[in-house]
């Protein structure tokens, strides 16, 4: 029957008796899958700030993990956690514990990495697999990257997430940073370009935040980079597919030409051109069509080319 006697709760909604002998694990499964959520969120917010340096990381990682306001409120709650972990006898994680102390920006530079294990040690998820797989890119470590993050795309327990498609879209950004980091930039504009394509950053249910400024700043984080990296690879079909979806009566946000322009050089670097090389032949009549069109996101775009 129905346990009997006083309850404690371990979630807001699963009463579990003390009498149980198994409270004392329930309580353990319970933090660990908690603390396993904000290893891995502060995998993110370091591996965010290693990938300040003009490569995809942004649309890896989410909106602005650099700031500390995101870092206050994950400390907010990692700091409850620590706490009910303690008065609940349940084992605190030393790596969760340490990241409480200061901001990602002073953590380690393998603190990404022993984050996100010490994350797959309490709770083998697809989103452990994800942030180890984002903190091996951020560290440059491009194949391993993709070994772990076509793993978490494997990984059965994908089908049981509220959200697979989002999951995958998610997959499929840290994918091409990974590839950036390789250097197949055409393979990652191939990624790029599928999540773009399927409409991940513009709409519920499965809308993937990617850039400050919700669903607009999204889009025009995800179509300007796909489109940028679509002519200066000479890509022609899919930047022609980038245009059409991007609207063009929309406003860019003022963050996006330097970001982007950051990333062409990058880019021009990798492919072995000098900082004022010119664009393949190919590319020559889009980016015309660019230069000529108004609203959108042709002015940052163009700034990114020409700079």
């Amino acid at each position: 029957g129905p346990p009997t006697g006083p309850t404690r709760y371990p979630t807001s909604h699963t009463p579990v008796a003390v009498g149980d002998g198994r409270l004392d694990d329930v309580l353990t499964t319970v933090h660990g899958a908690e603390q396993a959520q904000l290893l891995g969120e502060a995998s993110a917010q370091r591996a965010a700030v290693a990938s300040r340096d003009g490569w995809l990381g942004p649309l890896a990682f989410g909106p602005d993990w650099e700031g500390l306001e995101p870092y206050r409120a994950w400390r907010r709650r990692a700091v409850e956690e620590l706490e009910l972990a303690r008065e609940d006898g349940a084992p605190v994680p030393v790596e969760l514990s340490a990241a409480t102390l200061w901001p990602p920006a002073l953590w380690g530079a393998g603190s990404a990495g022993a984050l996100a294990r010490a994350s797959m040690a309490l709770d083998p998820t697809p989103d452990g697999r994800l942030a180890l797989g984002r903190a091996l890119a951020a560290r440059g470590e491009a194949s391993r990257a993709l070994m772990e993050l076509d793993r978490a795309r494997a990984d059965p327990g994908v089908d049981l997430l509220p959200h697979p498609l989002r999951f995958w879209a998610r997959v499929e950004l840290a994918r091409a940073v990974a590839l950036e980091r390789r250097g197949d930039l055409s393979a990652a504009l191939a990624a790029l370009a599928r999540v773009a394509g399927g409409g991940f950053a513009r709409g519920a249910p499965e809308h993937v935040e990617l850039a400050p400024g919700g669903c607009a700043g999204s889009v025009a984080l995800l179509e300007g980079t796909t489109l940028a990296l679509a002519l200066v690879l000479g890509e022609v079909g899919l930047a022609e597919e980038s245009l059409a979806r991007v609207d063009p009566g929309g406003r860019a946000p003022s963050w996006l030409a330097p970001l982007l322009r950051r990333r062409v050089r990058v880019w021009r670097r990798l492919l072995g051109r000098g900082a004022a090389s010119p664009l393949p032949e190919r590319s020559a009549p889009l980016v015309f069509r660019v230069l000529r069109s108004r609203g959108g996101l042709s002015g940052p775009v163009a700034f990114s080319l020409l700079g």
